[in-house]
């Protein structure tokens, strides 16, 4: 679809072609798709490796979400150690998709989540790759 930009000066050709939809189609995206694009946008370079990465996916299904939260998705590395800071009146959910992590001494492996409440402080680490979501809760 053409809907060049009705400009008051002359631009580039391309910028005058361009052309945002606001609008949603009702197909699905593929989840192979969806999962290809959450992976490279969590191999995204970020201003000081604080990899401050939020995802919220909502499908047909699940349209409302009726939670505060914020996602982390990590790589560990054998010997990577991390530490994350839980906010007061904060809770969070562990999930490990990959390998094996230690989290305040409690052993998860691949599958294994984890509730945490009551901790000011994550002490996350592993003795092998490991990949890992850590939702930060209300």
């Amino acid at each position: 679809m053409e809907k060049p930009a009705n400009t008051k000066y002359p631009i580039h050709e391309l910028l005058q072609r361009r052309w945002s939809p606001r609008a949603f189609s009702d197909k699905m995206v593929e989840p192979s798709k969806l999962q290809s694009l959450l992976e490279a946008a969590r191999w995204a370079a970020s201003s000081y490796n604080e990899q401050p990465w939020s995802f919220i996916i909502a499908t047909k299904e699940n349209q409302t979400v009726h939670q505060d939260v914020s996602l982390y998705a990590s790589v560990l590395e054998g010997g990577d150690r991390i530490k994350y800071d839980l906010p007061p009146n904060r809770h969070a959910w562990l999930h490990v998709a990959r390998g094996s992590v230690t989290c305040n001494g409690y052993a998860l492996t691949e599958g294994d989540a984890a509730a945490v409440s009551g901790q000011e402080l994550l002490e996350i680490s592993t003795s092998e790759s490991a990949e890992f979501l850590l939702f930060n809760l209300a």
